[in-house]
């Protein structure tokens, strides 16, 4: 399901659309297109709202990270997986809150999250729930995380990709750039996929 069709069905503002006031001409280069498509993002991105902001513990992080908290808000990219196995995902990321309090890198966090996925949660869900989470905590990825989209992403843009994980000079000089992180370059090789 496409994520316009998505934000219709279920009333979500967390999903924007990649087409809308952005304009790429046949005429540009490849470093400007890129440019675009970058600044396009982020007017897009500073639009959306972030159920993280009302969260004060790092059990309502989770609980938000897994659509668990007061609202339950599933994010669009969690739609699909049962209410049951996101709150069974919830209640054994709890039980590892401790171990995720001392953790310093993101690839740690994402360790810990990824142990204890079950039957039901697949790399998405594991990438995007330690993203939440590690957001809270203030552990942001350093490195570029492929999976589903983000890998279909990232052939577009660079061809052959052997590796899980790029870092940013893996990518165009457009995406070097200082204020992009590398939880946004895996934002926008997800939704802007078809634009590459």
């Amino acid at each position: 399901m496409k994520c316009g069709s998505l934000k219709k069905k279920i009333g979500n503002n967390i999903c924007f659309n990649p087409d809308e006031e952005l304009i790429l001409s046949g005429d540009m280069s490849e470093d400007d297109r890129y440019s675009a498509i970058i600044d396009h993002y982020k007017r897009q991105k500073s639009r959306e709202s972030n159920l993280l902001n009302e969260v004060s513990t790092l059990e309502d992080a989770i609980k938000v990270a897994t659509a668990q908290g007061s609202e339950k808000k599933k994010h669009s990219h969690q739609y699909l997986i049962p209410q049951q196995c996101l709150e069974e995902f919830c209640e054994i990321l709890l039980a590892r809150k401790d171990l995720m309090m001392s953790v310093k890198r993101f690839n740690d966090l994402y360790a810990i999250v990824k142990e204890a996925s079950i039957k039901g949660i697949g790399e998405l869900c594991i990438y995007d729930t330690t993203e939440r989470i590690g957001t809270f905590l203030g552990v942001l990825p350093d490195e570029v995380y492929l999976h589903r989209g983000t890998r279909v992403g990232a052939v577009r843009l660079l061809g052959k990709v052997k590796k899980n994980r790029l870092v940013k000079t893996d990518f165009p000089f457009p995406f070097q750039r200082d204020d992009l992180s590398c939880a946004e370059i895996e934002d926008i090789l997800c939704i802007y996929k078809d634009k590459f």
